[in-house]
């Protein structure tokens, strides 16, 4: 249990960083070797265009829709609730996020990091409540899907899980932490290691700096002694 207390707590972080802007977070990882723990999503807005060898990477829809005109009030408001989240005072961000969601309910930002506060405090079933306010606000945005997929994934739902990751990537095909939340269900949970290679060899192509090559050494290695195996 103890990976899983990391993954939440290292979720918020990342999401902290992407906020100010109304640029909500999230995805997962597993070491390159026990894969011990599984770090979540990082911000929609960050760049994924590293790779100079491939070709130009389409947009990401969420930037593209993101609200226009938001008021300067409900900015310097979100701003505040993401200083108080840095200083780690959930109770104070709960209440401030709680309060600009309601007064601004289209804005996706305050739902995710509403949702983001509640499974940090262990309070599940209003996170995924709040993670789904947020996509119905903003059906573009990639990582509530991918936040609402580690929340079922935790819970056992790998079904549904897998359901979230796959409306990211219909969203946008190129998002790389869906494909590595992807991959890490189908490989750690699933026993699908086919499906994982793919997902992770694409996470890596379209991301480069956040190289997955040890876990695509490893699970071709578990792959080719399956084979041998089974071959015997």
């Amino acid at each position: 249990m103890q990976y899983i207390k990391h993954i939440a707590s290292l979720a918020l972080a990342l999401s902290i960083l992407s906020a100010c802007s109304f640029v909500p977070t999230n995805q997962s990882t597993p070491s390159t070797t026990k894969k011990q723990n599984l770090p979540e999503t990082r911000a929609a807005n960050e760049s994924v265009s590293e790779n100079t060898n491939q070709a130009p990477l389409s947009v990401n829809p969420y930037l593209s829709h993101k609200p226009n005109n938001i008021p300067n009030s409900a900015q310097t408001r979100f701003d505040a609730a993401v200083k108080l989240l840095k200083n780690n005072q959930l109770t104070a961000a709960e209440s401030q996020f709680a309060s600009l969601a309601q007064d601004h309910p289209k804005l996706s930002g305050p739902w995710l990091n509403l949702g983001l506060i509640h499974q940090r405090t262990e309070r599940p079933e209003s996170a995924q409540a709040n993670f789904q306010r947020a996509i119905a606000a903003n059906k573009t945005n990639l990582n509530a899907y991918n936040q609402l997929g580690i929340l079922l994934r935790e819970q056992g739902k790998f079904s549904e899980a897998e359901q979230q990751y796959l409306k990211a990537l219909n969203v946008w095909p190129e998002h790389p932490p869906s494909h590595r939340n992807l991959g890490i269900l189908y490989d750690l949970y699933l026993g699908r290691l086919e499906e994982a290679l793919e997902h992770y060899t694409v996470a890596q192509t379209l991301e480069p700096k956040r190289p997955v090559r040890g876990w695509i050494a490893d699970i071709k290695r578990r792959i080719a002694a399956a084979n041998s195996t089974a071959s015997k």
